[in-house]
């Protein structure tokens, strides 16, 4: 059995899907909880989740390993690996968020697929306070942290195809399907064309403030 930790929005289960040869579902895209992609789900919050109950993940764990065989599949967790006893895996993943660039993209992956929705009735700075002050949740990274064997990808690295991520790929899956990044990208083209978008000026405020301690003065 194989674990992928990641952050809600940073392609977790589009890496299950992928490394999980054939794909059990199309969850990458529905993003629903009951699939291998989220089968070791027991909660999230806000920014990062290494608070977690241990005891609560270990219960979770030992109802997967019941159901699937020790060396497949590729189970998805928002918990951080920092909380987990990653010998109980055959492999282990982790998806952070370390980089500006990958903290970015996460947070225009959860504006556009779950906040703007139903922030439509704000307008105005009502809004634009808003979007500020919840892109700061995003400026957290999903931090890196030194555990023997556990791999480590930065979301960017997903998001960009980089020769790291394909070999990461290919070195725990035969003939990884890359295309399925391909579609997930047109699904999410919000992360190629963004520099003119008020969400990505709101995360550049956001930053502003958090590194300055200041606040932001609109011109």
């Amino acid at each position: 059995m194989n674990i992928v930790c990641y952050p809600h929005y940073a392609a977790g289960g589009l890496i299950c899907n992928i490394l999980n040869q054939p794909p059990p579902s199309g969850s990458h895209i529905s993003s629903t909880v009951k699939s291998l992609e989220h089968f070791l789900f027991i909660g999230d919050n806000n920014d990062i989740y290494d608070d977690f109950d241990n005891e609560e993940f270990e219960e979770k764990r030992i109802q997967a390993e019941k159901i699937y065989p020790k060396n497949k599949p590729w189970l998805g967790t928002h918990c951080h690996p920092i909380g987990i006893d990653l010998s109980n895996f055959q492999f282990s993943i982790s998806i952070t968020t370390n980089s500006f660039e990958s903290k970015l993209y996460r947070w225009l992956r959860a504006y556009n697929l779950f906040f703007k929705p139903q922030w439509e009735h704000y307008t105005g700075f009502e809004r634009i306070d808003l979007m500020r002050e919840t892109a700061k949740s995003y400026l957290k990274p999903f931090y890196s942290i030194d555990v023997p064997k556990l791999i480590q990808i930065e979301f960017c690295d997903i998001v960009n195809l980089t020769p790291k991520f394909k070999v990461m790929c290919r070195s725990l899956t035969d003939n990884p399907d890359f295309n399925k990044v391909n579609t997930w990208l047109a699904n999410n083209s919000f992360l190629k064309s963004y520099t003119d978008l008020p969400e990505y000026y709101s995360f550049l405020q956001a930053d502003y403030e958090l590194s300055t301690q200041t606040h932001y003065t609109y011109e």
